[in-house]
């Protein structure tokens, strides 16, 4: 090959390798993690005064003011640019809409929808709601508390809730701390999860779940939430599949435990040190690019595209190296380790605060549906021997009965409609057999 040639050929490959995405300097993808010429950060979430990451007054006032649900949209432009479009808040929306509108009422369009969504309509809250409305049952602040929620599914303090009120009433009041599987996530629609039917069931259910946050969380939200609602029982729900913390964190009101950015959602405590969007996000940039002060090859190679994957096969076969990545691994790997060791303290702390306050607290574990099934049957275990740690050897739950196949959203770890049934039932005779609770 003449080297005039070769040039073209090495013009060609480049300018191929830019179409198809890469860029010079990026030897590497890092899932959840994009670069962006210029970074955004979104407003679906606040961190309030005591650390709580919780849904911010955007999706909790502006999108309920501007969201026209019946036309199924936003209209107003500036609220839209601010908010990502993720953990289905606006489908929540349309679904309790169309709930309080009662489904037959609806539009053709939307009812063609909602059957080739292969929802399920026929949920306990949906009946009892009906019931609510036809004045089949008496009103109570139970009955105006779940008319209120049909009506505005997100409540003022930031959770897809019922309203955060010491509700005068003889019926059992619940506060449910929790994750994405708390918050409902993969339930269709949302209230077949686990907290709708267990607040259809007559309890008083203070949903605190949200998507992605960790014990460090769950301490601060038992922190403020017990004295100020002071709840018959409190319920942790802890998931096995990434609620172990592989840093310690203090949860503080100027910073979330994630950034939510159109770079991705990364963590913002990195080896236990607190980084704002930006600082987060030139990190983790750095992770994957080629770091040029290293060496003269290195800054070379990081000019185009294709020296770029040169370098990228090298680092694959160990030959060059990159130090800040490699320590990233080590001390993540490391940490994999001594996660128990790291997470423990928050769940004995949320104890002592039940005892501190005379309220119970039960700790129930929902298990990882990706390292923890019975090859033979299918159904969905927990390691003892990690949560006997975990829980330092006090009493905590499990349900024995989850089936991989069947219990669990096709493409998510989370429940789907029957797991989320599986799950109250388990959580509704725990209340009924370990706990003096009743429902009058």
């Amino acid at each position: 090959m003449s080297f005039f040639a070769l040039v073209i050929t090495l013009f060609l490959t480049e300018g191929l390798l830019r179409l198809s995405g890469k860029q010079p300097g990026i030897f590497m993808d890092m899932q959840g993690f994009e670069v962006v010429d210029s970074l955004i950060v979104y407003k679906n979430y606040i961190t309030d005064e005591a650390g709580i990451y919780k849904f911010s007054p955007w999706i909790t006032d502006s999108v309920y003011k501007y969201y026209n649900r019946e036309k199924r949209r936003l209209e107003n432009q500036t609220v839209k640019n601010y908010l990502k479009k993720v953990d289905d808040f606006y489908y929540i929306y349309d679904s309790y809409h169309a709930l309080q509108r009662q489904q037959k009422k609806l539009p053709l369009r939307y009812r063609l929808t909602y059957f080739f969504r292969d929802e399920n309509w026929d949920s306990e809250i949906a009946n009892v709601y009906q019931k609510i409305t036809d004045k089949e049952i008496p009103p109570d602040a139970w009955a105006e508390a779940i008319a209120a929620y049909v009506e505005k599914p997100f409540n003022n303090e930031g959770f897809r809730s019922i309203a955060f009120e010491q509700h005068v009433t003889d019926r059992p009041r619940i506060l449910l701390i929790g994750d994405s599987f708390v918050y409902g996530m993969s339930a269709q629609p949302f209230f077949n999860s686990f907290s709708d039917i267990l607040l259809s069931r007559g309890y008083f259910i203070y949903n605190a779940g949200i998507p992605g946050t960790d014990p460090a969380q769950y301490e601060a939200i038992a922190k403020k939430y017990i004295p100020l609602l002071k709840p018959d029982l409190v319920i942790v729900v802890f998931y096995l599949g990434n609620d172990l913390m592989h840093f310690p964190r203090e949860p503080h009101p100027l910073h979330p435990p994630e950034h939510m950015t159109n770079a991705g959602f990364y963590e913002s405590h990195l080896s236990g040190k607190y980084l704002d969007a930006q600082a987060a996000y030139d990190y983790y940039l750095s992770l994957i690019t080629i770091p040029e002060q290293q060496s003269t090859f290195n800054r070379i190679c990081s000019k185009t595209a294709f020296t770029t994957l040169l370098w990228s096969a090298l680092y694959k076969m160990n030959h060059v190296e990159h130090a800040e990545l490699e320590k990233y691994i080590s001390k993540k790997t490391n940490n994999y380790y001594n996660a128990i060791e790291y997470t423990r303290p928050y769940l004995s702390r949320i104890r002592s605060l039940g005892v501190q306050h005379s309220i119970p607290v039960l700790n129930v574990v929902v298990p990882d549906i990706y390292e923890s099934v019975n090859a033979g049957l299918q159904l969905v275990t927990v390691n003892t021997a990690t949560t006997d740690n975990l829980f330092e050897n006090t009493t905590y739950f499990f349900p024995e009965n989850l089936d991989k196949r069947t219990d669990f959203h096709q493409d998510s770890c989370h429940f789907n409609n029957s797991g989320s049934l599986k799950y109250a039932e388990f959580l509704d005779s725990i209340i009924r057999t370990v706990t003096s609770i009743r429902i009058p």
